[in-house]
């Protein structure tokens, strides 16, 4: 796995605070996904259908179709998958992950609405595909195996992260088409935050929302011991310029 020999003062460093400390929109995203796959997932009025956005300006649609999985298996995987990427947010800082979800939302619903257009037969299955396959490559990039290769399949070295990407492909193939093209307008949303060609992995909070941004992280994650914080503050200042580099 290249994140095991790359960034390895990020390796040695890796946040280890049990849960979603540290990690109060991975909490959000998680719980919401829970909630609205078990209250509307069955529900045909938050699929995005084409022809009743445009005819009859059903605009929530947009939103409602990133809000929660259709099925149960699929709600019990892909809650799996943002709890286990958000090792992500610890690294990156609550600000920088809060925009990589709105950016993953805004470049995937454009992607997914294009797909339906050029395949009008095409229903995608509603659920946060955008969000949890957008941080698939960062997940990649950026976080550690905890072991390189604890055990070999046919002479390949395999790591705990392996699990997360056999994970990652039953949930983006649990649909047939209607999954894989959320999930990989999600990866390319991922793959877009994390290049240079838009610049926006700088992007942060704007000053404005300062204050209602860290009301709800102060909700999500009460405060923590000031010597644990500048740990973790050093330890995604470290990510950040990984990143960068890359």
């Amino acid at each position: 796995d290249p994140a095991a020999s790359r960034g390895g003062g990020v390796s040695r460093a890796m946040p280890l605070a049990a849960g979603f400390r540290h990690a109060p929109f991975s909490k959000l995203l998680f719980v919401s996904t829970l909630v609205f796959s078990f209250l509307l997932g069955s529900s045909p009025s938050i699929r995005l259908d084409l022809p009743r956005v445009l005819n009859k300006f059903e605009l929530y649609r947009l939103a409602s179709s990133h809000l929660g999985f259709a099925s149960t298996p699929t709600v019990m995987l892909g809650v799996w998958l943002v709890y286990t990427c958000r090792q992500l947010e610890r690294l990156l800082g609550p600000r920088s992950f809060a925009c990589l979800l709105a950016f993953s939302y805004a470049v995937s619903t454009l992607l997914v609405v294009a797909a339906v257009v050029t395949f009008p037969a095409l229903r995608p299955s509603p659920g946060p595909f955008a969000s949890i396959y957008a941080l698939l490559p960062l997940y990649y990039s950026l976080v550690p195996a905890l072991s390189p290769a604890p055990f070999t399949v046919l002479g390949v070295g395999l790591s705990e992260k392996t699990w997360t990407y056999l994970v990652a492909g039953m949930v983006l193939l649990s649909d047939g088409a209607a999954s894989v093209v959320p999930g990989l307008a999600g990866v390319t949303a991922g793959l877009l935050y994390q290049s240079e060609l838009v610049g926006i992995g700088s992007l942060r909070v704007p000053a404005r929302l300062e204050p209602a941004f860290a009301a709800v992280a102060r909700l999500l994650d009460p405060p923590e011991d000031p010597r644990v914080a500048e740990r973790r503050r050093q330890q995604q200042a470290a990510a950040q310029q990984q990143q960068q580099q890359q």
